[in-house]
């Protein structure tokens, strides 16, 4: 009995020493890109191509919902209620055509349509530089700027 709870100990330390020196690793890189966590909304979830999201398994561009937690790369990519946009946020406070993500000198977002953005909850006039920890809502949708996430190109 008390070998088992050694060796769950010992098995323990080793994973969360692993962990650590990852984490550390990528804390050290600073080459790692920007991306959107998708935090949650009020109505029905966001669709997104494949193409745009960490997890995904191949680069596919055919649509999936997001879950709150997801992650998806940030540049260049459209949101908005229409189905030609990369992010499609099906929600009547959101324009067909509502904002843009590219990477210019930041992650700049440029609003299309007279509809609402909220950066931190400031009002967008017309664009804006995003940095690391910034909270983007539209309508209902909450997304936050991360950055640490390797494409390691695995599910």
């Amino acid at each position: 009995m008390y070998l088992v709870v050694w060796l769950g100990r010992f098995l323990f330390l080793y994973l969360l020493y692993r962990f650590l020196g990852q984490f550390l690793k990528i804390l050290e890189k600073d080459d790692y890109p920007l991306g959107l966590l998708f935090v949650g909304c009020a109505h029905r979830p966001p669709l997104v191509s494949g193409r745009l999201l960490f997890t995904s398994d191949e680069a596919s561009a055919e649509k999936q919902s997001l879950k709150p937690g997801d992650l998806m790369r940030a540049v260049p990519l459209s949101m908005g209620r229409g189905p030609l946009n990369d992010v499609e946020l099906p929600e009547e406070a959101v324009a067909m055509f509502h904002l843009r993500l590219e990477q210019e000198d930041g992650l700049v977002l440029r609003k299309l349509d007279q509809n609402s953005v909220y950066v931190n909850g400031n009002p967008v006039e017309e664009e804006a530089v995003l940095s690391l920890g910034d909270v983007l809502n539209i309508g209902s949708y909450l997304f936050v700027v991360v950055k640490g996430f390797a494409d390691t190109g695995r599910g």
